[in-house]
C-alpha cells in the first residue's frame, strides 16, 4: 500500500495539512513546524462521530490539530471507504452481576 497525498496546505502557525488516500481511504495529516525526516513528532489519531464526512467535520478536526501542533504533535483523520459497512452489535462475553447479587456474596 502506498500513501498518495493529494494536496498540501501551509495553515496558521507553520502547521503543515496534507490530504491523502491509502487503500480506498481519504485522510488528512497535520504536522507541526517542528516535524522533520530527522525530528519526528507523535502522531494523534484524531475521531469524529459516526455518519459525518471529514469536510462536515473539518472546522472541529482542524481546531484540535491545531492545538496539538502547538504542543508538538501531528495529527491525522481517516474517512471510511464509501459505502459504510453495516455496524455490528457485540454481544457481551458475561452478563454483568446485579449489585443484589453482590451483596449476598460471602464475606
Amino acid at each position: 500500500m502506498t500513501v498518495r497525498f493529494t494536496s498540501h496546505t501551509l495553515l496558521d502557525g507553520g502547521v503543515l495539512e496534507r490530504e491523502f488516500t491509502l487503500a480506498g481511504f481519504t485522510g488528512i495529516l497535520w504536522m507541526p513546524p517542528t516535524a522533520t525526516p530527522s525530528s519526528q513528532v507523535p502522531l494523534l489519531l484524531l475521531n469524529q462521530p459516526g455518519g459525518f464526512d471529514t469536510r462536515r467535520m473539518y472546522p472541529r478536526l482542524v481546531a484540535r490539530a491545531a492545538a496539538a501542533a502547538k504542543e508538538g504533535f501531528g495529527s491525522v483523520t481517516i474517512e471510511l471507504a464509501r459505502p459504510y459497512p453495516a455496524p455490528t452489535r457485540l454481544a457481551p462475553t458475561c452478563a454483568p452481576r446485579s449489585p443484589r447479587a453482590r451483596s449476598r456474596a460471602p464475606r
